[in-house]
């Protein structure tokens, strides 16, 4: 699962994220063919292409191409059959499709189709609004022989905690530069907890107040006892003697009347792949602003539904070692907890969970 965090953070121009993005477009291209990344602003080519560089190593040769709209198409076909022959095979990287035409970028895309071979894989950067143009009919082929599409702000599985851990940093760097006490956010997730915890327990008088709808209903139901004649005579003592015996089948036993039945709790609904990203993203949210109780709530929610990412994540807020790399104050570790929720995290599939775990071991006493 890749999350999409607000645009212009610093965390985009780092090395570390152009490599992730990297990986991601190496394994897209595994085969060969065209991916699309967008962004506002679009990528830097340089930061990308040397990322690819070393991502790729000796598999591929990566090759700058700079669009505008003076080049001409006989240009970029020349740039098309200019990578080397063997043994690595070319990666293109064309910068700034968005300037080009509707015809120069179905021109462009064709000669690399026929001239390129069909080893060799490119990379198309732009702009946001360039994902509307596709729709034109001129570039319904481009739109068909795109392999993947990229955003440029998009986080991937493989950072997601080192990018939560800059979130903090900077949120408590700009809170200290404008004088924010930093107990406030700790009596903040405090008071959410209690605020919490307040609105379960009326839950749970209002639900014991109520009355039983099975047992409401029998009672409604059920006829009245029948009226008691009056007593006449005084009754006649018991005898021990058996009831004499008649040639009639004898009375079936009556069996006691069952007690209703207690209703049975619904099933818990399961959550879609799109309601437990909501549920991700408002955790990061919270984990953001600095209020790891909140950000527990929605984490542990999705990561009950199956989602690694999210116990991934949770175990990040038991985990000393992140607590103290990105400056929380005010909240403890909890190495066991922090160590159960990744090995959930784990088995769930999360690729992230074991180096967690190794870490965790070497930081725990």
């Amino acid at each position: 699962m890749t999350s999409s965090p607000a645009a212009a953070v610093p965390y985009f121009a780092t090395e570390a994220h152009y490599l992730s993005l990297a990986g991601r477009l190496a394994a897209a291209l595994q085969d060969g063919g065209l991916v699309l990344v967008t962004g506002d602003p679009s990528a830097n080519p340089q930061l990308l292409s040397e990322a690819l560089r070393k991502v790729a190593r000796a598999r591929r040769m990566v090759i700058d191409i700079s669009c505008s709209s003076e080049l001409e198409i006989e240009q970029l076909s020349r740039a098309c059959c200019a990578g080397p022959a063997e043994p690595a095979p070319a990666l293109f990287v064309f910068d700034e499709v968005d300037r080009l035409s509707d015809q120069q970028v179905a021109q462009t895309c064709k000669a690399f189709a026929q001239r390129a071979g069909e080893s060799a894989a490119a990379v198309l950067l732009s702009r946001g609004c360039f994902s509307d143009r596709l729709e034109a009919p001129l570039l319904q082929p481009v739109k068909e022989a795109l392999a993947a599409r990229f955003r440029l702000d998009e986080i991937g599985e493989d950072e997601s905690i080192d990018f939560l851990r800059h979130q903090l940093q900077t949120r408590y760097r700009d809170d200290e530069k404008r004088g924010v006490p930093s107990v406030i956010f700790p009596a903040l997730a405090v008071l959410g907890v209690v605020a919490t915890l307040g609105v379960c327990a009326l839950l749970v008088v209002r639900h014991i107040d109520t009355p039983h709808p099975t047992t409401a209903t029998v009672a409604a139901t059920s006829p009245p006892p029948a009226a008691q004649p009056p007593a006449a005579t005084p009754a006649m003592p018991a005898t021990t003697e058996p009831a004499p015996t008649t040639d009639a089948a004898p009375a079936q036993p009556i069996a006691p009347a069952a007690s209703p039945r207690a209703p049975q709790s619904p099933a818990v609904t399961p959550l879609s792949s799109t309601e437990t990203a909501v549920l991700v993203s408002r955790g990061d949210d919270f984990l953001k602003a600095g209020d790891i109780a909140s950000a527990r709530l929605y984490y542990e929610r999705a990561a009950d539904a199956g989602n690694g990412s999210a116990a991934l994540r949770l175990g990040a807020t038991f985990d000393p070692g992140f607590l103290a790399s990105a400056g929380v104050r005010g909240t403890l570790g909890d190495p066991a907890r922090a160590a159960s929720w990744y090995t959930r995290a784990r088995d769930l599939g999360e690729a992230a969970a074991a180096q967690r775990l190794k870490s965790l071991d070497h930081t725990t006493p």
